[in-house]
């Protein structure tokens, strides 16, 4: 039977467990692409915010990447060390100031195929302010495909509303007021304030399941910390 929300829309499913998606990436070709698909863009900014072009930076996430599937770098990933984005943003960073020139030489030529990775867009979407570091740059990219996994899931639960109610839950553009999200739906004001508290509740709810499965502390922990790389940009 399928589990609904308060909202009165089916709930996502998201893994039982913290740390579950790492832990299931080691053996697991669909967890590791899901892994894969939450970090290479954060990487890929990093890698940019360091002063590399755009042709290096993809080579560089590219081969960071072939040589994690080759080397099984998942399988280095123990519990009791915290966040999987720390982790791999040192295995990245150790692999470009130790092993990438080596690593690329010998297989330059090889038959290993690149990921389809999205790069026109992700450079698109690459605008780090005047005083971000790499690093910080890295947790804010992460932190906003967390906050977009979970306005999907969102979505996927009140399809027929999300649209309307998608302003009132960022501070990405113009805001509509009350009256004008409530005509749009045919409901009271009223009605229109207690959709978007509750819509509210279950984003933040939403946010915690797309953490916790890649963290071993306080998923509560992770957001706030995710949340302060938004309010640092902002």
């Amino acid at each position: 039977m399928t589990r609904e929300t308060s909202l009165g829309g089916p709930a996502a499913a998201f893994p039982e467990t913290a740390w579950s998606t790492v832990l299931r990436a080691k053996d697991d070709g669909t967890a590791l692409g899901r892994l894969i698909e939450r970090s290479w863009k954060p990487l890929y900014f990093f890698a940019r915010r360091q002063g590399a072009d755009v042709e290096t930076a993809k080579d560089r996430v590219q081969a960071f990447f072939a040589h994690l599937l080759e080397v099984r770098l998942m399988d280095r990933v123990v519990q009791g060390r915290g966040r999987f984005r720390s982790f791999l943003l040192a295995a990245f960073d150790h692999f470009l100031a130790n092993d990438y020139r080596l690593w690329t030489a010998e297989k330059r030529g090889g038959t290993a195929r690149p990921l389809s990775l999205d790069f026109a867009q992700a450079e698109t979407q690459y605008l780090p302010s005047g005083d971000e570091s790499p690093e910080d740059l890295y947790r804010r990219a992460w932190a906003s495909d967390v906050l977009r996994a979970a306005l999907e899931a969102l979505r996927a639960e009140i399809p027929d509303r999300f649209d309307l109610i998608r302003a009132h839950l960022l501070a990405d553009g113009p805001r509509p007021t009350y009256r004008e999200s409530a005509r749009g739906l045919g409901v009271s004001e009223f009605e229109i304030a207690n959709l978007l508290h509750r819509a509210r509740v279950r984003l933040g709810e939403l946010i915690v399941l797309q953490v916790r499965d890649t963290v071993e502390d306080d998923p509560q922990d992770e957001v706030r910390d995710l949340l302060q790389a938004f309010r640092r940009n902002s």
